[in-house]
């Protein structure tokens, strides 16, 4: 398997977590991610430290699962890659020693994580994923075609949206 398949394998992972946790968590499955936003107090500190509490025990049954798959002791036991040697081949990380000084890919590391975070923190809001609850009432008034408005109001960013037409006709009837 070459490093491209590794890495779409890797990156639709997170994306399938993204959707799957996201709206739990704001998908914090990585605590240089957690630490930042507590230190940009987007997240609680007791929250951060569940969330990173979470993530160590998470990775530990995902390298449990890693290894049992990779040395055949996880299903079909000739399946397993007879050559594995986890003291050769490691368990999930990369061997960049062989190009890099170990400095080099410690730097590589901060910048990389640098711009994951600064992607992250420019994508996502304070509140991540924002949930409100339509009251009885509301459903009704929307099904008796009340004007329905979405949006976002902030100090930095308002943004308004009428929703009309089909999407307007269809959505009261999914509605309690």
């Amino acid at each position: 398997m070459g490093i491209l398949a590794i890495a779409f394998a890797f990156g639709f992972t997170l994306m399938v977590l993204v959707y799957a946790i996201g709206p739990i968590s704001g998908c914090h499955i990585n605590s240089a991610v957690t630490i930042a936003m507590m230190v940009a107090k987007k997240i609680g500190v007791q929250d951060g430290i569940a969330y990173m509490v979470t993530q160590i025990i998470g990775a530990l049954l995902a390298s449990a699962v890693l290894l049992g798959i990779l040395s055949g002791v996880i299903g079909d036991s000739s399946a397993g890659i007879a050559e594995y040697s986890r003291a050769i081949h490691g368990l999930g990380a990369n061997d960049v020693t062989s190009f890099l000084s170990v400095g080099s890919a410690h730097c590589l590391e901060v910048v990389l994580t640098a711009l994951f975070l600064y992607v992250i923190f420019n994508a996502s809001s304070a509140v991540h994923f924002m949930r409100f609850e339509i009251t009885d009432e509301m459903a009704d008034a929307l099904k008796n075609d009340a004007e329905w408005i979405i949006g976002v109001q902030h100090p930095v960013y308002t943004y308004e949206l009428r929703v009309e037409g089909a999407t307007r006709e269809s959505l009261p009837n999914d509605l309690h």
